[in-house]
């Protein structure tokens, strides 16, 4: 089975992956290897989001603006959360942010604990101390006030009281390691490009077949506790007849043929994770391939994942982003931008006396940057600006765009109106137009009738000309057109006019009629010679008559000779009645009655109008006045 779907690249909404060596119990090794991963998001409210942006609007912080959008700081909570995971035990500790307080979650403590005194406790006795480690920003320090006098309020100011205030709290067990730093990132800005991660398609099937393996073996497992159980069992036992052998497959070629990955044991259950991959163009199939679709939600109106963030510089093109709700959110990669993974890639085919792209990487001549190592380099775009306090140079300032919008000639000037450009395969456009009109036309005509040259005309070498023959000897006619009727209007041979291709005969151009065929709509002339149609009156024809005062051959045109009709009006509502030709008499639907009905003459395309409003409820009223 083939599939023509591609997995695109996952974003997530701000995730760390920081790696901490230490020590473990039982192991021969000296140090055991722990993955922390940090997940910042915003957890809405559910209940009456209206009466809670009323009722909370007053009380945010300005600095919140920082965290998350307004919108978000006044509906919701800031939460960070950092998971641990080993081989055999899983942790979870949480930071979250109610009430303009900072405070842990942790399973090991009874409540949770203001985030000053869990920094205090790990040595850092300074106030000032905590928010540099935060951020330099002064905001940060305003952010961090009602923590910081929430700790004051408890009296805790050194090391020592903070440990008997969270003894006091605790569960059981203890916390090992120094973890300061990871609740400092972990109230950084959510759209930073070096909070985020991306989940790539090996990583996301990986998962998949996982869970599908260990789906299938737990099924096998449970049949074989069923056969095994039964005491009267008369055939030998076969592992095989309890083997699905597409059971994998098919889980797999439902993922990808319909996007969902639902994988029950990760607790991962989302939808849209593939796409059919654009074939138009190999350009297009290329900028596809390097598409990061985000887990932001594309309804919502937030424009902070959505704005150019300076980290994207160099990591994800500026430029190629689609329209609409998805605007900001779908992502490209810019052309150098290289995915780093938990896997050692090594050479497939170690060839001998061939240099490779590796060896400038080995001899350190072009190195690797990531957004967190950029903050740290002083980088310059071209090497006639570098200094001596720069650390590196781009290798070429254009491959900070992406796939699609990298091919754009000189993207860094303003637009002209035409350019040159030909497609990937080195082919051009080619433009068929007719000889007497197509470009340069005019250089095959400079030949006159009689074969010469007009004066003060160039003539060149391989230039071909039209009519070039030899001059003919004909007789001058000097005649009035209007002498040669016949010719001019029914004549023997059909001429057209060359630029234009119209035919050059009274005959095929004139057109009049007096009565003829008529639309069933609007019972109005058709439109057109070749249907017989009727000899249109436009806006500006009636203007004119308007301005001459011709009230009767306004009259005539536009009703008389168009589409009269014959209508019964109600006095009393103004509304259009009907002609019963049992009692002989016109009728108003409306009154229900005859006695304020009056008959008049108005075009049937007016009176169609008038029957096209009241079908949408706009209810259109004549006032007759006497004659």
């Amino acid at each position: 089975m083939q599939f023509h779907n591609v997995i695109l690249i996952q974003e997530q909404l701000s995730k760390n992956r920081i790696i901490i060596d230490t020590d473990k119990k039982g192991c021969t090794c000296i140090y055991a290897l722990y993955i922390y991963i940090v997940d910042v998001k915003n957890l809405n409210l559910v209940e009456n989001h209206h009466a809670r942006r009323e009722s909370k609007a007053s009380s945010v912080h300005p600095d919140l603006k920082m965290l998350a959008g307004e919108d978000e700081a006044m509906e919701g909570i800031i939460n960070a959360s950092v998971t641990s995971s080993t081989e055999t035990t899983k942790s979870k500790t949480v930071i979250v942010m109610e009430k303009e307080k900072i405070y842990l979650k942790l399973n090991a403590f009874s409540t949770k604990i203001p985030i000053m005194i869990v920094m205090k406790a790990m040595g850092m006795l300074s106030d000032q101390e905590v928010v540099q480690m935060v951020g330099r920003d002064p905001r940060y320090g305003s952010l961090l006030l009602p923590s910081i006098e929430e700790c004051a309020s408890l009296n805790i100011y050194g090391q020592q009281q903070a440990l008997e205030f969270l003894e006091t709290k605790v569960l059981c067990g203890k916390c090992n390691g120094n973890y300061t730093h990871i609740f400092g990132d972990a109230v950084m800005t959510l759209d930073y490009v070096g909070n985020k991660r991306l989940e790539l398609s090996g990583q996301l099937i990986s998962l998949l077949f996982e869970d599908l393996f260990k789906s299938m073996n737990t099924e096998i497992q449970r049949h074989i506790d069923l056969l095994l159980r039964k005491p009267s069992r008369s055939s030998a036992f076969d592992i095989s007849q309890h083997f699905k052998g597409d059971f994998i497959t098919k889980g797999l070629e439902r993922a990808l043929s319909t996007g969902n990955w639902n994988v029950q044991r990760f607790k991962m259950d989302r939808k849209g994770m593939t796409q059919v991959l654009a074939r138009l163009s190999f350009i297009g199939t290329l900028g596809h391939m390097t598409r990061i679709q985000p887990q932001f939600e594309k309804s919502r109106k937030v424009s902070g994942p959505r704005a150019l963030q300076p980290s994207q510089w160099g990591m994800l093109c500026p430029c190629d982003t689609p329209e609409g709700e998805a605007c900001g959110l779908v992502k490209n990669l810019a052309l150098m931008t290289h995915v780093t993974t938990d896997e050692e890639e090594g050479p497939l085919i170690s060839l001998d006396g061939v240099r490779t792209f590796d060896d400038f990487l080995r001899d350190g001549l072009i190195e690797y940057l990531d957004v967190n190592e950029e903050n740290n380099a002083l980088i310059a775009l071209y090497e006639g600006e570098a200094k001596p306090e720069t650390t590196h140079i781009e290798i070429e300032p254009l491959t900070i765009l992406g796939v699609c919008a990298g091919l754009i000639p000189f993207p860094h000037h303003n637009q002209v109106a035409a350019y040159s450009q030909q497609y990937d395969n080195r082919t051009r456009d080619r433009i068929v137009r007719p000889n007497r009109v197509g470009y340069d036309a005019e250089r095959m005509q400079i030949l006159d009738d009689d074969g010469l040259a007009s004066p003060g005309e160039i003539i060149r070498s391989n230039d071909i000309y039209i009519n070039r023959e030899s001059p003919i000897n004909t007789k001058e006619t000097i005649a009035n057109p209007m002498a040669l009727p016949d010719s001019a209007y029914k004549p023997s041979r059909l001429t057209y006019k060359g630029p234009e291709g119209e035919k050059t005969v009274v005959l095929d151009k004139m057109h009049a009629r007096g009565r003829g065929p008529r639309v069933m709509m609007t019972r109005q002339p058709t439109e057109g010679r070749s249907r017989n149609g009727g000899l249109r009156v436009g806006e500006m024809e009636r203007d004119c008559l308007i301005a001459y005062g011709a009230s009767m051959l306004i009259f005539e045109r536009l009703m008389i000779s168009s589409d009269p009709f014959e209508v019964q009006v109600c006095r009393l509502c103004g509304l259009l009645g009907h002609y019963s030709h049992k009692l002989k008499a016109g009728i108003c639907s409306s009154c229900k009655n005859g006695d304020n009905i009056s008959s008049i003459k108005l075009p049937y395309a007016c009176k169609l109008l008038f029957q096209e409003l009241q079908s949408m409820n706009v209810v259109p009223r004549l006032k007759l006045a006497e004659a």
